[in-house]
C-alpha cells in the first residue's frame, strides 16, 4: 500500500536527510523553492546589516551604463592615434576637472566691531632719520592683518531701579513703579494738597476686573508675564537657555556647568523652570501660528520618536511622537507638535479641519485625515526611491534601471527650480516632460511585480510604488507640490541631534513644551533670522504687554519690522546667498 504525499510531507525533517528518502517530485521542488526564498530573505537581511553598519549612508545614484569621460580605453586604437603631446593635454585637462576646487579665506564680515591691537613700536633711537638725524614723526598706519577675536559671553544681574519721589516739605512719599507687565498707565497723581500712595493693579486682577470672559491661554501668560516681571531671569537670560537647548541642542547640565564657568551658580532645575514659565508666555504666539499654518494651500508633515521619562514603566522610559508640519509659502511657518504615541489621533486632532494638500508619506494616519477632512494626500517619492537605493545590493540591474528614472524626474525639478519657474509653469513642464517617464515606470513595475518576490526587499519596494501609485503621482496636479517630502524630513534632523544630546524628554509635558520652543526656533531658521534677538525681543515684549498684536510677532513679520543686521541672516549666510545669486546669474547668461 503507498503512502499518501501528505503523510511523507509531515513525516521529513530537514535537518535529518534519512527522512526525506522516497520524496516525490513536487514535495522537493517545493522545499527547494522555500529554501531560496529563505536564503534570499537572510541574504537581503545580512546585506542590509553590513551597509548598515560599515556602508557609505550617501543615496547618490551612479548610472553604471553612464560613459566615463578621457578614458584612453574607451578610444578604439585603429580609429584614433593619439599623440603624446595631445595624450598629456588630455590628462593634464582631466587633472583640472577631477581636481577639487581650492578654498581660501572668506571675505570678513561686515557687521562685526573691529578693535586695534597696537604693535610694539621700534626703539627711539631707531626713530632718527639717518640723512638729517632728526626725529621721525607718525604720518600714518595700515592694517597689518586682520584675524577673528573672541570673548567669553558674559553673566551679569540686572538691578531693576525705581525712582521715589517726596514732598520736601511733608513725609508722603511716592514711588514711581512701572505698570505690571505694561499693562497698567503710568500712575497719575490728581492735583492735591497731599500726595497719594499709588500701587500698581496686579496684571490678572486687571485682566478680569476688564474682561471676565479672556482666553484661558492668554490668563496663563499673563502669569508667566507677571512671574518674569517679578522673577530672577531676564528675558536675554531666558531667550539663551531657550536657544542653547532647542537650536544649539545643550542639554540644561552641560549649560549648567557653562554658567557656572562664568560665575553664575544656576542649577538645571531652575532653567527647567524658567523654560516652563517661558513655554506658557509664548504659547499664544503658537497656537496663532497654529492657524495660520491650517490655512496652507500645502502642507508637509514627518515625525519621529524620542524617548519620555515615565517613571510608571519597568524601565522608566517610553517612547514618545514628535512631528513637524511646514506651511507653504504664504504660510510660511515651521511647527512641531508631541504626542503621547503614533496613533493617527495625534494628527487628526493638529489637522482638524485643515483640507488642502498633505505632503507625507504614506502612513495610515495620513490616510484617515485626508479620509475624514478632504485633504489630498501627496506621497513622497523620496521614500519610494530608497526602498530601490536599499535593495540595489541585492538586485543591481533592476534597481539601477528604477534609480535611472527616477534621475530623469529629478532632473526636471532641478531644471525648473534653476529656471525660477512659477506654479503653472512647473505644471505645464511636468506634464510635458515628468508624466511619459511616470507612465514608463507604471508599465515597468507591473512587469517586474510578477517574478518579484513579495517579501524581498526589492519586491517591497515594487509593491510600495504600486499600491501608493496615485499619491506618489498627485505632484503633476499642482506646481506649488513638491516631488518628495524632503524639506519635512529635514527639520527632523533637530530632533535627531538633539536626542544624542538630551536623550529624552523629562515627561509629556516636557514634549508639549519643547513643541513651542522647537516651533519658534525652526521657524526663525526658514527666515534666516538670528533666534535669540528674536526670543530676547519677544520674551520681552509679550512680559510687558501680553496683548501685543501676535502677528507683528510672527518671525517673517518680525524680521521685516527689526531688519537690523545682527537680527536677520549671519555673515556666512549673506555671503553664501550672494555667491549663489552670481552663480544663477552666470548660468543664466550661458543659457
Amino acid at each position: 500500500m503507498s503512502t499518501p504525499k501528505n503523510q511523507h510531507s509531515s513525516a521529513f525533517d530537514l535537518s535529518n536527510p534519512e527522512t526525506m528518502q522516497g520524496l516525490d517530485k513536487d514535495t522537493l521542488i517545493g522545499i527547494i523553492s522555500r529554501l531560496y526564498e529563505q536564503n534570499v530573505l537572510l541574504s537581503e537581511k545580512l546585506q542590509a546589516w553590513i551597509q548598515e553598519k560599515y556602508g557609505r549612508k550617501t543615496e547618490r545614484f551612479v548610472d553604471p551604463d553612464q560613459l566615463r569621460l578621457f578614458v584612453a580605453e574607451q578610444l578604439p586604437s585603429q580609429e584614433f592615434s593619439v599623440s603624446q603631446e595631445s595624450s598629456q593635454s588630455i590628462d593634464k585637462h582631466r587633472h583640472s576637472i577631477n581636481r577639487r576646487p581650492g578654498h581660501g579665506r572668506k571675505p570678513m564680515p561686515l557687521n562685526l566691531p573691529h578693535t586695534k591691537v597696537k604693535l610694539s613700536g621700534p626703539a627711539p633711537a631707531d626713530l632718527i632719520c639717518s640723512c638729517c638725524n632728526k626725529p621721525m614723526v607718525k604720518v600714518n598706519e595700515v592694517i597689518r592683518n586682520s584675524r577673528y577675536g573672541f570673548e567669553p559671553s558674559s553673566t551679569f544681574i540686572e538691578d531693576i531701579v525705581e525712582d521715589v519721589f517726596a514732598c520736601p516739605d511733608c513725609k508722603d512719599s511716592l514711588v514711581a513703579a512701572s505698570s505690571a507687565a505694561g499693562l497698567m498707565p503710568e500712575p497719575q497723581v490728581e492735583e492735591a494738597q497731599t500726595a497719594i500712595e499709588v500701587k500698581p493693579m496686579n496684571t490678572i486682577e486687571q485682566a478680569e476686573a476688564s474682561d471676565s470672559g479672556i482666553d484661558e491661554s492668554l490668563m496663563a501668560a499673563m502669569r508667566a508675564a507677571a512671574a518674569i516681571e517679578n522673577g530672577n531671569a531676564a528675558p536675554g537670560m531666558l531667550a539663551y537657555v531657550a536657544v542653547s537647548k532647542y537650536s544649539d541642542h545643550q542639554p540644561l547640565y552641560r549649560l549648567e556647568q557653562i554658567l557656572a564657568r562664568q560665575g553664575a551658580d544656576i542649577s538645571r532645575s531652575t532653567m527647567c523652570g524658567w523654560l516652563a514659565t517661558t513655554v506658557t508666555l509664548l504659547r499664544p504666539l503658537y497656537n496663532f501660528m497654529h492657524a495660520e499654518l491650517l490655512k496652507s494651500k500645502v502642507t508637509s508633515t514627518d515625525d519621529t520618536p524620542v524617548k519620555v521619562q515615565d517613571r510608571s514603566k519597568s524601565k522608566k522610559i517610553k517612547t514618545g511622537r514628535t512631528w513637524t508640519y511646514i506651511g507653504d509659502k504664504e504660510h510660511p511657518v515651521n511647527l512641531f507638535d508631541y504626542t503621547e504615541d503614533r496613533s493617527r489621533a495625534g494628527p487628526l486632532r493638529f489637522l482638524r479641519g485643515y483640507t488642502g494638500f498633505l505632503q507625507g508619506d504614506c502612513f495610515s494616519g495620513n490616510e484617515a485625515i485626508c479620509a475624514e477632512s478632504g485633504a489630498i494626500l501627496v506621497a513622497c517619492n523620496a521614500h519610494a526611491r530608497r526602498y530601490f537605493k536599499k535593495a540595489e545590493p541585492n538586485n543591481k540591474a533592476a534597481c539601477a534601471e528604477a534609480l535611472r528614472m527616477y534621475h530623469d524626474l529629478y532632473e526636471i525639478e532641478r531644471t525648473a527650480k534653476e529656471l525660477e519657474l512659477n506654479s503653472a509653469q512647473i505644471k505645464q513642464m511636468r506634464n510635458e516632460e515628468a508624466k511619459p517617464i511616470l507612465d514608463k515606470f507604471k508599465k515597468w513595475l507591473d512587469k517586474q511585480s510578477l517574478t518579484a518576490l513579495p517579501k524581498s526587499s526589492f519586491g517591497k519596494a515594487v509593491n510600495y510604488c504600486l499600491n501608493n501609485w496615485e499619491a506618489l503621482c498627485m505632484y503633476l496636479a499642482d506646481g506649488d507640490l513638491s516631488i518628495d517630502n524632503n524639506m519635512a524630513e529635514r527639520e527632523m534632523k533637530h530632533i535627531a541631534i538633539g536626542r544624542k544630546n538630551w536623550y529624552f524628554y523629562g515627561s509629556d509635558n516636557g514634549g508639549e513644551r519643547a513643541e513651542v520652543l522647537l516651533s519658534l526656533v525652526s521657524t526663525c531658521k526658514r527666515h534666516g533670522v538670528e533666534p535669540w534677538y528674536y526670543l530676547n525681543n519677544v520674551i520681552d515684549r509679550l512680559a510687558k504687554n501680553p496683548r501685543t498684536d501676535l502677528r507683528e510677532l510672527l518671525p517673517y513679520t518680525w524680521k521685516i519690522n527689526n531688519p537690523d543686521l545682527k537680527a536677520t541672516l549671519s555673515p556666512s549666510q549673506q555671503i553664501s546667498a550672494a555667491n549663489s545669486l552670481k552663480k544663477k546669474q552666470s548660468e543664466k547668461s550661458r543659457i
